[in-house]
C-alpha cells in the first residue's frame, strides 16, 4: 500500500510551524547554524522515511521523531483500523517521549490529520480497485462478444463448407449418373 503524500505533508506541517523548528531543520539540512530567521528559499526533496538518510533523522531530533510517528501509523494501519492504529502510534509516542510535547499540545488535530489523510488514501486505492475490476468485467465481456462472434463466424464457415461439399457430392452423383447414361446410350448405339 502507498502512503499518502499529503498525510505526511499535513503532519509535517503541523509539526514543523514553528519558524524556529524550521530553522532547526534548515540547520540540520545544510549544516550550518544560523542564530536568527532569516531564510533564504531552496527546495532539496529527501526521503526522510525509516532507513533513509539516516545522518540526518539522527541529527535533528524532531525530524527523526516525525519519521517514527510516520513509520508506526503506516505499520499499525497493515493489522488494524486506521483510527486505531493512529491512536496506538500516538499512546506509543507519548509513552516513549516521541513528539511527546506536541502531540499532548495537538492530540486531537494530529489524530484527525492522521485518520482523514489515510482514509482518502485508502478511497483512492479503493477507487482504483473498483476502477480495475471494472476495466476486467468491460474486457471480459467483451471478450465473450469477440469469442461468439469468432464462434457464429466458424458455424457459418463449417455451414458454408458443408453445403458447398453437399453440392460438390452432387454434382459428383450427377455427373456419375450422365456418365452411367451416357454410356448406356453409346451401349445400345453400337448395337
Amino acid at each position: 500500500m502507498t502512503v499518502n503524500r499529503e498525510y505526511k505533508s499535513h503532519m509535517f506541517i503541523m509539526v514543523f510551524q514553528d519558524k524556529g523548528k524550521l530553522l532547526e531543520i534548515y540547520n540540520a539540512v545544510s549544516g550550518r547554524h544560523y542564530e536568527e530567521v532569516s531564510l533564504e528559499l531552496k527546495v532539496d526533496i529527501l526521503n526522510i522515511n525509516i532507513g533513509h538518510n539516516k545522518e540526518l533523522l539522527e541529527a535533528y531530533r524532531t525530524l527523526g521523531e516525525y519519521a517514527e510517528y510516520v513509520s508506526r501509523v503506516r505499520r499499525y494501519a497493515k493489522e488494524m483500523p486506521i483510527g486505531e492504529a493512529v491512536e496506538r502510534t500516538i499512546e506509543e509516542c507519548i509513552r516513549e517521549n516521541i513528539l511527546r510535547e506536541f502531540l499532548e499540545k495537538n492530540r486531537a488535530e494530529a489524530n484527525a490529520v492522521s485518520i482523514y489523510e489515510y482514509n482518502e488514501e485508502e478511497h483512492m486505492r479503493m477507487e482504483r480497485e473498483d476502477a480495475f475490476a471494472d476495466g476486467l468485467q468491460e474486457g471480459v465481456r467483451r471478450e465473450r462478444i469477440n469469442t461468439e462472434r469468432e464462434r457464429l463466424r466458424a458455424e457459418e464457415e463449417k455451414r458454408r463448407a458443408e453445403e458447398e461439399k453437399l453440392r460438390a457430392d452432387q454434382a459428383e452423383a450427377e455427373v456419375l449418373r450422365l456418365k452411367k447414361e451416357l454410356a448406356e446410350i453409346s451401349r445400345k448405339q453400337m448395337i
